[in-house]
Formats: C-alpha cells, structure tokens, sequence
C-alpha cells in the first residue's frame, strides 16, 4: 500500500506539472559606459587603474522574463554608481542609484530583489531606487539612454581606427552578456543628487564601454 501511495502521489505531481512552463530567463538590451578607457595601450591603462574608473552608467532594456511571478518585460532599469577607486576593483566600496521606469511598486521591489542578488558586488550599498521614465534607444550602431539627471550615447568601436596605438582589452563587461560589442562613448552626464559629484564628458570617443545582450536567471 505504501508503495502504490507513493507511485499514485508521484504520478499526481508529474501530472499538475507536466504541463506547467519552465520561468522564462530575463533578457534584453544591455550598455555600460565607465569614466576609464577598456581597450587602450598600457599607458593609460596603467593611469587610470589608480586615478579614474570610479564611476559608470549601465542600463537595461528588459526585453522578456518574470522574477517572483512578476513580469519585468517593458521595464527599463539604470544603474548610476560611483566608488572610492576603480570599480573594476572589487575590493573599492561604491555606491548606486537605481532607475526604474515603472511605478508598479511590485516591479520596483523585483528589479530591487534581483539587482540586489545578481549585482550586488557591482552596485555595492544602493541608496535609492526611484520612478522616472527612461528613454533606452538602439539604432543601428548607435545606443542612447535618457532619463531625467543622466543621459549616455554610445556607438560600436570601429577598430583600429578608435584605439591608440598597441591597445588591448583590459576590462570585461560589469555583467554577464550573451552578445557584447566594444562601444565607444559619444556622450556620458549625471547631473542628480546622491552623490558628492557630478560628471559631463563629450570629449573624443574612446572606448570605455560595450553595447550588447544579457540573459538572467530568474531562479
């Protein structure tokens, strides 16, 4: 008897799962612009480990998925951090605000949950997570990202022709990404509270970001 309890029991939880589906992976549009050069000569490189990388701006066009069984596509996300040293330097603190393009407070708080989990040693300490709408837009080359105090443009690396000469990849991207370009930045601003700066760069398009797709794991 209890082996035919134990056989029925089984059969009825593959039965109400059989036909559930598996949770869909969140995906989407990814760019990240840093303060530093990625792919430069050792040079600079060497400069700006010690002296600059302190700040960047990564942004998310969440194009599928759900975390928590609440769905996330649509929703657009930056990410403004700023640290005591090189971010790419795990061991700097830094600290983050977080863009979110919806007011559903359940979708707030699963952006929040996730980026927490996922992110964590990238964002650091996150102050604040606040509602603005935000402009994420890929055309062709060129990648652009709005909102109310940052703003960001990039446009894929056309090599050699953007690099200084004997330049190498120092930097990988701050997340995971299933497709990844090497961007060169054309415009990089925050002008927002939360810091104890702020920063405006338009000079000439040196490579210090990617442009690309990332796939997350919402288990």
């Amino acid at each position: 008897m209890k082996a035919m309890s134990m056989t029925t029991l089984l059969s009825l939880f593959l039965g109400l799962n059989a036909g559930a589906e598996p949770p869909v992976a969140i995906a989407g549009d990814y760019v990240e612009a840093r303060s530093n050069e990625i792919y430069t000569c050792g040079c600079i490189f060497s400069g700006e480990q010690l002296l600059s990388g302190r700040e960047a701006i990564l942004a998310w066009d969440i194009k599928e998925g759900a975390f928590n069984g609440v769905k996330l596509a649509g929703t657009k996300v930056v990410a403004v951090i700023a640290g005591q040293g090189n971010l790419d330097m795990q061991e700097n603190s830094r600290r983050s605000i977080l863009y979110v393009d919806t007011r559903d407070s359940d979708a707030q708080q699963g952006v929040l949950n996730l980026f927490s989990r996922r992110y964590g040693k990238v964002l650091g300490e996150i102050l604040a997570v606040r509602s603005v709408p935000i402009s994420f837009r890929m055309d062709g080359d060129k990648a652009t990202v709005k909102l109310a105090d940052t703003s960001l443009a990039l446009r894929k690396a056309v090599l050699p022709k953007d690099a200084h000469p004997g330049s190498s990849l120092w930097y990988s991207p701050f997340v995971p990404m299933t497709e990844k370009e090497l961007a060169a930045r054309l415009s990089y601003e925050f002008s927002g509270e939360g810091f104890r700066h702020q920063w405006r760069v338009t000079y000439p398009p040196y490579i210090t970001g990617y442009v690309g797709k990332f796939v997350l794991d919402a288990n």
